[in-house]
């Protein structure tokens, strides 16, 4: 890893948060079953439950440790999601016959769909998917058909459960509960794109299940839901969200101040605000090999208008009354700007913070949008924040230390290098963002892991530990080799190409 040709900045990054894998941050059982805690404390931890709208974003584990990743996807969904399709956000340790409860939350649910999906691609394993596969199938439909009658009176907690798509039109309109710890009410962009992404997959995983006509249901619903979310939450700069009703009115009911509009709105929304996370799904699609989601050119203008608005630098003058993880000189992406006003009376709470998990996400969707150098520069403010001095470059705080979703540093490599391994063909393939004459990285795939060097007008694959099983390799300025039937490399193979 040190060395690869990244700034030295990147690969602080994804060293130093990788080593959170070795902390009590994540706990392997005895049962063979794995969680993960949301940050660790001095004497314990804070928030357990393997949170899935936290867990989104990292990429670490799925990469270095891909024995792992998939067991905490099967206690989401053989454990965690019932037969209606409700998935609970956190689940139990040790796992038993009881259940975390709260909300279902909308992002995270809908993650662990698109996470599912990346699983199966990156190990190829089809019996692995199948036995997931009916409750994955539940999840994604829940969002039309919601809890329904719930008997059980221990299961009572999902009755105050919305139905998020109750038209099936591909954009999320009911109560979604999210990783804001709030519930974003009318459509938003940072939602239903996870959505978008997880009908996607849904709809590539009911083929290879067999089932094409869910395949075809899926596909139509996502194809309404992209022409709905650019018609209804496009801008014409960013994607933003609508805010809706309250439907019970309750105590997030608030009153926007006096002369600017009557109506009452729910509290703690972004409307109109430049969300960092406005395209989250689009993030998971790009990791896991969806591609554009949405449309490209305002996909990558509203990714571009993250970093135009949220990207503060010096944040000296820039004022936060909530938790503060960047001051004075220092820069940082925050969570949500109002470019162009409207910035509601009471915003959801974090919005004025910085999380490093959020500005890693940001900076690999830049990447991979193509504005590699805004990319890099908010990765540079990150480290320059946990410098060692001023912070400790390990622990990267947001509620407790080691927290989860700064190891999405991981995505920074998976976007310079674009290397991509569909375990299902075979397919490795890299397309460096970065000196492409001069270039090397580490990889991984689910079963092996080693180098790959560009120098000149040649490129040399090595395996340095497991086995690399291809059919086809493809090489950004080198081509693309077909191989005959499966070609393996074990540990110590190489294998060279060159520049076409």
């Amino acid at each position: 890893m040190y060395g690869s040709s990244y700034p030295e900045s990147v690969i602080e990054a994804l060293t130093t948060q990788a080593a959170s894998i070795r902390t009590n941050l994540i706990q392997h059982t005895s049962a063979g079953n794995v969680h993960g805690f949301e940050g660790v404390l001095t004497t314990g931890w804070c928030c357990p439950g393997t949170c899935t709208h936290v867990w989104n974003y990292e990429q670490a584990l799925a990469s270095l440790f891909p024995s792992l990743e998939p067991k905490m996807r099967g206690i989401e969904f053989l454990h965690n999601t019932f037969d209606n399709g409700f998935q609970t956000h956190r689940s139990v340790l040790p796992i038993g016959d009881y259940w975390f409860n709260g909300p279902a939350a909308a992002d995270g649910q809908m993650g662990s769909i698109v996470r599912a999906y990346r699983e199966w691609k990156l190990s190829g394993d089809k019996e692995w998917l199948s036995r997931l596969w009916p409750k994955i199938k539940k999840a994604l439909e829940f969002a039309w058909y919601g809890p329904g009658t719930v008997s059980e009176e221990r299961y009572k907690f999902q009755e105050s459960q919305t139905v998020w798509d109750p038209d099936k039109r591909g954009i999320l309109t009911g109560r979604q509960h999210n990783t804001y710890d709030i519930n974003f009410y009318g459509p938003s962009s940072m939602t239903t794109s996870v959505y978008l992404a997880a009908l996607k997959a849904g709809a590539e995983m009911a083929e290879v299940m067999g089932e094409t006509d869910k395949a075809r249901e899926y596909r139509v619903v996502y194809e309404s839901g992209v022409k709905l979310t650019e018609e209804m939450l496009w801008n014409g700069d960013y994607f933003i969200q609508i805010i809706g009703d309250d439907p019970e009115q309750d105590e997030h009911t608030e009153y926007q101040p006096a002369g600017a509009d009557d109506s009452a709105i729910p509290k703690y929304q972004y409307g109109n605000g430049c969300l960092s996370d406005q395209l989250l799904g689009q993030y998971l699609a790009f990791i896991s090999g969806l591609g554009y989601i949405l449309d490209e050119e305002k996909t990558n203008k509203a990714i571009k208008a993250v970093y135009d608005h949220n990207f503060i630098r010096p944040l000296r003058d820039f004022a936060n009354v909530q938790r503060v993880y960047g001051l004075n000189d220092e820069g940082g992406v925050v969570l949500c700007t109002w470019p162009k006003g409207n910035r509601p009376l009471l915003p959801f709470v974090y919005s004025d913070e910085i999380w490093t998990g959020v500005e890693f996400q940001v900076a690999t969707s830049l990447i991979n949008a193509g504005f590699v150098e805004e990319g890099l520069e908010i990765v540079a403010a990150v480290q320059d924040r946990y410098d060692g001095f001023k912070r400790n470059p390990f622990e990267h705080n947001e509620s407790g230390v080691h927290y989860a979703w700064a190891m999405a540093s991981w995505s920074l490599l998976l976007a310079l290098s674009g290397v991509h391994y569909d375990g299902t063909t075979h397919h490795l393939s890299f397309a460096p963002k970065m000196n492409n004459d001069d270039f090397s990285t580490f990889w991984s795939t689910a079963q092996a892991w080693g180098e790959l060097v560009i120098k000149d007008d040649r490129a040399i694959l090595t395996v340095t530990y497991g086995e690399l099983m291809l059919n086809k390799l493809t090489i950004n300025h080198f081509g693309e080799v077909t191989f005959r039937g499966i070609k393996t490399l074990r540990a110590g193979d190489q294998w060279t190409q060159r520049r076409q």
